[in-house]
């Protein structure tokens, strides 16, 4: 039986309150998650991968990895970047980089971490780009750089939000931007990964995905909005990923941690993968 949670009231979201794909998938994966994490704002100081130190050196080398690529991308000098490069990982990353960045991506306009955004379902949907790459009116590819030890399948990819919401919100929102209105078919993304550089995941986007987006996400943005009403929070079945979640004990799930090693398992493959959320306010918003 799924674990509910019910409140006695209708619930809100904080004002000027805006879903990204992070925020989506922690939807779809556990409803209360959700609730705990945006309507509560809960505070809960458990650790969400063991072990903790590595971790997080290993996230922050992560977000010293996207600095670099942002830099390099707005011009600075090769020169320049590598006089930066004091720690190992860092110049293992950068140099796969060097010898298989991601081929035959547009050059007419190529911008680092810009922030999309579109209204959907009476809300605002954002997203946070790693590389946008536009030929205007022929080619539109969003890159995304993970730096995750284990490289998740393709079907687990496929999955995610982010590979979902990041086209659908560039077909919105960039084509006023970039000559006009951007053809889903001219639109897609891909998936590079510093630690398998020559293994990058390439998704195609059409029409017809489109469409089953929009379709798909006004209806998590109305389950959203009900569930808001209605005070019903269940439960993820799968346990398996209380496990990587801070409210674990909170929810009776156990109080240990999960470790790294463990992502492999349950196919997340990149604890990161929904980091960029915590560095929305970092970058400046090109659309609406």
């Amino acid at each position: 039986m799924t674990a509910m949670h019910k409140d006695r009231s209708a619930a809100a979201l904080p004002e000027g309150f805006e879903f990204s794909q992070g925020v989506l998938q922690d939807l779809v994966d556990c409803p209360r998650r959700f609730q705990l994490q945006y309507v509560n704002a809960q505070p809960w100081p458990a650790v969400e991968v063991e072990p903790v130190l590595e971790r997080e050196i290993y996230n922050q080398r992560g977000r010293q990895f996207h600095r670099l690529l942002e830099r390099y991308y707005t011009g600075v000098p090769l020169e320049a970047i590598e006089t930066t490069l004091s720690e190992d990982q860092l110049r293992t990353w950068w140099n796969a980089f060097l010898r298989e960045p991601p081929l035959n991506l547009p050059q007419e306009v190529v911008l680092p971490e810009v922030r999309l955004a579109t209204a959907l379902g009476g809300q605002r949907l954002i997203c946070v780009i790693d590389l946008l790459a536009v030929d205007p009116g022929r080619r539109l590819v969003i890159v995304d750089w993970k730096t995750g030890r284990f490289r998740p399948s393709r079907e687990a990819m496929a999955q995610r939000l982010q590979t979902r919401v990041y086209p659908f919100v560039a077909v919105e929102a960039a084509g006023r931007f970039f000559g006009g209105p951007v053809e889903p078919a001219r639109v897609s993304m891909v998936y590079w990964f510093a630690n398998y550089p020559d293994q990058p995941h390439v998704f195609h986007y059409d029409q017809a995905q489109h469409d089953q987006t929009r379709t798909y996400l006004e209806g998590l943005l109305k389950e959203a909005e009900d569930r808001l009403a209605s005070g019903a929070w269940e439960m993820t079945t799968d346990e398996r990923m209380c496990s990587f979640c801070v409210y674990r004990s909170l929810c009776g799930r156990g109080i240990a941690a999960g470790h790294e090693t463990d992502e492999r398992m349950i196919d997340l493959g990149d604890v990161e993968l929904d980091w960029e959320s915590l560095r929305l306010e970092d970058v400046d918003e090109i659309a609406y």
